[in-house]
């Protein structure tokens, strides 16, 4: 629902990964890295496989030994212990119509960190644990139909989690992050020249940054801004369920004539995003020392709930177009539309704030337009050279937490409080503290118009020549230029430029510049 990765998946369910860096067609609404991730699948005998790989500290060596004794550095990041088990098994439930294939992965990464320490200065371990399993059936439901069902659990554990240089391990975080996948897939070869998909999806999960186990409600979050310290408790206890619905329907179909031969597809894809914050701090504050000496309280704005929804609707069609045995356009066009909205909810009362109510509202509704044109040319048409160009527009992902949740009015926000520990407590009693002047961040942030920012979008062009060496090595030199168009960022509108005084420095490229 963010548009980030959720899962962590197990390699030995796929058949093969592709990966496309430019020329995306029409039928993927992003640019960027684009991967077809093709599952496996279980045929007419039973078969599988099991590999596992192991090693610990007495498995690595180094080539600096004599530079690590000198400084006493060991260098990288020592690994303690790792494993990675991966095993598969398919077959047949009945012959010639249903398969099954299933896939189980454990991997264990414990390391010693270089750059993070316990508080009496011994180095910290960063301990994770992942495991997946997938199962997946196939159906034959006759010679031109077929339909398949996935599941994947993912669980991804890491058990301390740092952020300060020093700090004990009830100040991690811990994340116990479950992940779930599940599609199903319809396919229809009609008339031998066209196959219609469908394909249902979801993908799910929680993304959790908790307190230990041991940390007590009355435990607060201290840190020392000159000592780099941290102890007491993790800077929150969070929790992000999210999720990501797709539903795709897409029609290809082969025509020749009109010039050449037409491999044309066209779909419509509907995607519903689903992010919630769920986040609290002990106290509704973190405690800021300065060396050693109680200096600042950071409220937050805590508990607070935060849930946002994304509803993206996209139409597509693209031809890849062969004219004669050695030209070969390929065309497209894409329309989205998306619009993001809170619901009506309530963020409970903290220290600093009410409880809070809202009513379900819109903050973004924007529909884009984009193109993909490349054109590739079989230089001496024998298949094995090829001038390539392109010159395409993508749409920027839009994830629920980028354009709905940045301007959540239950947002996690803070604010800077002067604290003087008077009576010698260590604690930040009512008449120890500054001026409390509110809060800023999240919760105050807003589009400047009713249907939001404007959608951004990529400008991508790519030219080049490649050439097949071997049947399965191929080289190439290719020219690649993106340009990002329409970014969003925030500015603090009650403070504007005109408040900064202009500052002329020296340049470290030459010159002079104004800041």
């Amino acid at each position: 629902g963010g548009g980030a990765t959720m899962l962590y998946y197990d390699q030995g369910m796929f058949e093969e990964v592709n990966y496309q860096t430019s020329a995306i067609p029409a039928e993927v609404a992003i640019g960027g890295i684009f991967m077809n991730m093709v599952t496996k699948a279980g045929g007419n005998a039973w078969k599988g496989e099991a590999r596992y790989y192991y090693a610990n500290d007495h498995l690595q060596s180094e080539n600096f030994d004599e530079v690590s004794k000198q400084y006493n550095f060991p260098g990288g990041n020592p690994v303690t212990e790792q494993y990675d088990f991966n095993g598969t098994l398919a077959g047949p439930i009945m012959k010639d119509r249903i398969w099954f294939f299933g896939s189980y992965r454990r991997w264990m990464v414990n390391k010693i960190l270089l750059s993070s320490f316990n508080l009496d200065g011994t180095n910290s371990i960063d301990d994770n644990l992942i495991w997946n399993g997938s199962g997946k059936i196939t159906a034959q439901l006759n010679a031109n139909h077929r339909l398949g069902v996935l599941y994947n659990y993912n669980q991804k554990n890491r058990y301390h989690r740092r952020d300060a240089t020093f700090q004990d391990d009830k100040s991690t975080t811990l994340q116990l992050q479950p992940g779930y996948t599940y599609q199903v897939k319809y396919t229809a070869v009609l008339g031998g020249k066209s196959v219609y998909e469908s394909t249902v999806g979801l993908m799910s999960g929680t993304w959790p940054l908790a307190y230990q186990k041991e940390v007590k409600p009355t435990d607060l979050r201290r840190t020392d801004s000159v000592l780099g310290t941290a102890w007491g408790a993790a800077a929150r206890d969070y929790r992000n369920p999210n999720y990501r619905f797709q539903f795709d329907n897409v029609l290809s179909h082969t025509r020749t004539g009109w010039g050449g031969t037409h491999n044309v597809k066209a779909g419509v894809q509907f995607t519903r995003q689903y992010y919630r914050d769920v986040t609290r701090v002990n106290g509704d504050m973190r405690l800021v020392y300065n060396n050693g000496v109680p200096f600042r309280v950071v409220a937050t704005n805590t508990p607070v709930v935060a849930t946002s929804f994304v509803h993206q609707l996209g139409f597509f069609g693209q031809d890849s177009w062969s004219i004669g045995r050695r030209l070969t356009l390929n065309l497209g066009f894409r329309l989205d539309g998306a619009k993001g909205w809170y619901p009506s909810e309530t963020s409970p009362a903290g220290r600093w704030v009410p409880e809070r109510r809202i009513n379900e509202t819109e903050v973004y509704n924007q529909w884009l337009g984009v193109w993909r044109a490349g054109v590739v040319y079989d230089l001496f048409g024998d298949g094995r050279t090829a001038l390539k160009g392109n010159f395409s527009r993508y749409a920027a992902q839009v994830g629920a937490a980028a354009i709905v949740n940045s301007v959540h009015p239950f947002a996690l926000s803070t604010a800077n409080i002067s604290w003087t520990d008077r009576n010698k407590n260590d604690y930040p009693d009512p008449d120890e503290l500054g001026t409390f002047e509110g809060f800023t961040g999240g919760a105050t942030t807003r589009y400047p118009d009713a249907s939001g920012t404007d959608w951004s979008y990529s400008d991508e062009i790519t030219a080049g020549i490649e050439h097949q060496i071997i049947k399965e090595v191929r080289v190439g030199v290719m020219y690649y230029h993106r340009t990002n168009r329409r970014d969003i960022t925030t500015e603090n509108v009650a403070v504007p430029s005109s408040a900064y005084t202009p500052v002329d420095i020296a340049n470290p490229l030459g010159g002079r510049i104004t800041i």
